[in-house]
């Protein structure tokens, strides 16, 4: 009979995992399910092993997407991260009999096209005044003006900056998409880059005092919801992905060319903006030559 060991807490769980997928996981898949676990702990408290149940998860679930405002698909991916977690507790480190939470089924996603929350210029204004920390300015400066990932900020390192051919290369190999995508070096954004390499404490990392810790910028995010007026209340640090691209359409850029400075593969997800141009396609009609 094997012997388990006893008394063993969520925190204990994280520790084990953690250490077990250091060597056998991308870096990106070990954040996340380290994200999980700690979100799970936030919410439900560092539960023992032996009471997590069905339905203390699906309780966690519920306000993740009530409280908290979570997406379907954000909820559906923790899931997804913690049963495997769960599933590798009973089979590599042997801290469980069985999985507790098999059979707690996913949120089934909407199919309404869904509308993105995005920032008025105004808000954006707000938000940018309140910072009196100028190295977040700029970190968030650089989320508005290209629209990408968290990681794919503070995984920058001056290496992806090609001076020569006015270009920055988003993404990594361990990243969302595992693609990388050239971005156009804006007059704006090379200026930012040039102040944050007079900053750059001779670090490859462009945002350096962000790279090791890229949660903290989700943080910030929280912290300026609650002092900040007028914001929306499920702001995040998602939201300005999505106002770049919202303002871009507002502006009249067509979706193929959203979808490609956004990194989408196709245009199926960019159309989840479609309705803010309702001008366009009529504007578009009105060109016609007879």
């Amino acid at each position: 009979m094997v012997q388990r060991p006893k008394g063993l807490i969520l925190s204990d769980l994280m520790s084990r995992d953690t250490e077990w997928c250091a060597s056998r996981k991308r870096p990106r898949t070990v954040e996340i399910n380290t994200q999980a676990l700690r979100k799970l702990i936030e919410c439900a408290g560092d539960k023992p092993l032996d009471n997590v149940d069905r339905s203390l998860v699906e309780r966690f679930l519920i306000r993740l997407r009530d409280d908290l405002l979570y997406s379907d698909t954000s909820i559906n991916m923790y899931l997804r991260q913690l049963k495997a977690i769960f599933q590798r507790a009973v089979d590599e480190h042997g801290l469980l009999a069985e999985h507790p939470f098999r059979t707690v089924k996913p949120f089934a996603k909407s199919r309404q096209t869904k509308k993105a929350t995005f920032l008025e210029v105004e808000q954006i204004h707000l938000i940018l005044d309140s910072l009196e920390d100028i190295h977040v300015r700029r970190l968030l400066q650089f989320y508005l003006w290209t629209g990408c990932r968290r990681t794919e900020a503070t995984d920058l390192t001056w290496d992806d900056i090609d001076w020569q051919n006015q270009q920055i290369h988003l993404g990594q190999p361990n990243s969302q998409t595992k693609l990388r995508r050239p971005f156009p070096l804006t007059d704006r954004l090379r200026g930012l880059l040039e102040e944050l390499k007079e900053d750059g404490n001779g670090s490859n990392w462009i945002f350096w005092r962000f790279a090791t810790d890229p949660r903290r910028a989700s943080k910030i995010m929280r912290i300026i919801r609650e002092r900040v007026n007028e914001l929306p209340d499920n702001l995040t640090l998602h939201t300005l992905r999505h106002t770049f691209a919202s303002q871009l359409v507002m502006a009249g850029v067509d979706l193929a060319t959203v979808a490609s400075l956004m990194g989408h593969s196709t245009t199926q997800v960019t159309e989840m903006y479609a309705h803010l141009q309702p001008g366009h396609k009529r504007a578009a009609a009105d060109r016609l030559p007879y």
